[in-house]
């Protein structure tokens, strides 16, 4: 501590002997790194400790998840200023989190782990900062993944992805007229976890195999695509027959990792001119030729380009 925020401020230690930090007491921060044996010191930059959360933000929420034309996901978050004290501006940060069932059941019991990279706009050089004035942030494009570079030294970057989860921090910063010039104040801050909205799944279908082929039907095994941008409620799977003519379309639900999509054929007569197989061999040429020309799409809020078999 190098000086009293507060009037007769005493300093409180643990049973094992180590100080704690107190509310309104001014702090020189360093950090301070080792290489090859030696130590490597920043400056030290003043700060105090906020005195309580009246001077915290309040109703930090998620407004509105929309996208661009291009598909691109937008988030805007809203908040109320303090209650109390004069903010000069709010120290901003996003962080990612990988979307997982786990981090799903984590979020409900409000156990959230850290995020796996903090982010900021990238062309944004120092610390991201809105204004004293501002309730609102619009959050798209691309970020800077801070403290993260690749082979050059460049940093690395993450554009916000659809069907995304990420927690955004917003801390007020005060300024005051005590201690060391150009002391900061900044409060806890509020933490809110945004969604992005769920979009086309970027690819086809991780994998398209024949299980199963009959004189009348076709089975196949559909893998779930890579990214799927969502949840993906059914596959469309359309087939022509050799002369081109549209023969059926099949739409699947309750999808599992590899859910399985029974083809029979729409009339006998097509079937008996336009098919010819093998009877029950697994082999996806057995499917193919001569047969219908299938072509596999998931449905989530879109359409992708699909695959085929």
């Amino acid at each position: 501590a190098v000086g009293s925020g507060s009037e007769g401020s005493t300093t409180t230690t643990t049973s094992d002997g180590r100080a704690c930090l107190q509310a309104e007491e001014f702090y020189e921060v360093r950090v301070v790194g080792e290489w090859q044996a030696n130590l490597i010191s920043s400056d030290a930059q003043t700060v105090r400790l906020a005195s309580g959360g009246s001077a915290d933000v309040s109703n930090l929420t998620q407004q509105a998840a929309t996208a661009t034309a291009e598909g691109d996901p937008l988030v805007l978050a809203g908040w109320n200023r303090p209650a109390a004290g004069q903010p000069v501006s709010y120290a901003l940060g996003l962080g990612l989190y990988e979307r997982s069932t786990s981090l799903r059941s984590a979020m409900a019991l409000g156990q959230l782990p850290p995020a796996s990279a903090w982010l900021k706009p990238v062309n944004i050089s120092g610390d991201w900062t809105a204004n004293a004035t501002a309730q609102s942030v619009l959050l798209q494009g691309c970020f800077s993944m801070i403290g993260l570079v690749d082979g050059a030294g460049n940093s690395l970057t993450h554009c916000l992805r659809p069907w995304s989860l990420y927690v955004l921090k917003v801390r007020p910063i005060y300024s005051t007229s005590s201690g060391s010039s150009g002391s900061t104040l900044l409060a806890a801050g509020r933490t809110l976890i945004v969604e992005t909205l769920e979009a086309a799944p970027a690819d086809a279908p991780a994998a398209i195999d024949v299980v199963e082929v009959t004189t009348r039907s076709a089975s196949l095994s559909v893998a779930l695509p890579l990214q799927p941008n969502g949840v993906v409620v059914a596959f469309e799977v359309n087939c022509t027959d050799s002369r081109g003519r549209s023969q059926l379309t099949v739409t699947s639900s309750g999808l599992t990792e590899a859910t399985q999509l029974v083809l029979m054929e729409a009339a006998a007569a097509d079937a008996a001119s336009n098919t010819t197989s093998s009877g029950s061999s697994n082999s996806r040429g057995s499917a193919s030729r001569g047969g219908p020309d299938c072509h596999t799409s998931p449905q989530g809020s879109g359409h992708s380009t699909g695959g085929k078999v």
